[in-house]
């Protein structure tokens, strides 16, 4: 009888080997499972900082409207560093989302210092059409969306200025100029200025700055036909890393 009992023992401890060992592989092979799927989600969205990436993009309408503004629109950018702990675009706060594409811009507000971007604000117009029923139809509209402000205004112990650009209602930006670089002891590259053009042929900037020379330059002109719409990137104390929306020009 005590043999007996030594023997079931002996199997109860095999078995619980055996189901640890078992629960131990299956959560290993889910963990591996799970990485590789997020490591493909991350690859589909590329991103190049200090260079020019054009993902073509067709930005879906609201639910339950259609939208004129839903064309196929390029991402293009970003240039800047890497840090910063928000990602802006015009979907908000998510690289994820699915915004309606802006029909134009309509105001830009900037809060800037000698050495770097502190933040940046904009706002733009989506046009809504409501959903036909039964043939029929409404007029569209333009509505106002609000974006930021992204950044910190008085970082850094600075007394930033703030700079406000009201665009006319047929002004368009069509290109966007600036440089990147280091800001006291901030370890990655931010955005360091900024200059605007428009098809009024007016410049707006450039804001921030630095000594002569210093950062490194970019420039994004809209191709032909094309106008910029919004702004993308990243940014936390400062404006770490800007992009922007192009489209076509209706």
């Amino acid at each position: 009888m005590e043999m007996l009992e030594r023997r079931f023992s002996w199997l109860a401890v095999v078995t619980i080997v055996l189901v640890s060992n078992s629960v131990y592989t299956c959560s290993f092979l889910a963990g591996v499972a799970l990485g590789r799927a997020l490591e493909r989600s991350n690859n589909l969205h590329p991103s190049s900082v200090n260079g020019a990436v054009d993902d073509d993009t067709e930005y879906s309408v609201l639910p339950g409207r259609r939208s004129s503004s839903s064309l196929v629109g390029k991402k293009v950018g970003p240039w800047g560093g890497s840090g910063g702990w928000h990602y802006f675009g015009i979907g908000g706060s998510s690289s994820r989302s699915s915004p309606v594409l802006p029909r134009r811009l309509n105001s830009i507000v900037l809060y800037h210092s000698r050495g770097a971007i502190h933040s940046l604000y904009y706002d733009y117009y989506v046009q809504i059409h409501p959903q036909k029923q039964g043939g029929g139809g409404g007029y569209g509209q333009l509505n106002l969306v609000k974006n930021g402000p992204w950044g910190q205004k008085y970082s850094f112990d600075f007394i930033a200025v703030r700079e406000t650009i009201k665009l006319s209602d047929d002004e368009q930006v069509i290109a966007m100029e600036g440089t990147f670089g280091h800001f006291r002891d901030v370890v990655e590259p931010v955005i360091t200025s900024l200059t605007f053009r428009t098809n009024a042929g007016r410049t707006y900037g450039p804001y921030g700055g630095g000594e002569p020379g210093s950062g490194t330059p970019f420039s994004v002109p809209a191709e032909e036909g094309r106008i910029i719409v919004g702004f993308w990137g990243r940014a936390g104390w400062l404006l770490d890393s800007i992009g922007v929306y192009v489209r076509r020009e209706r």
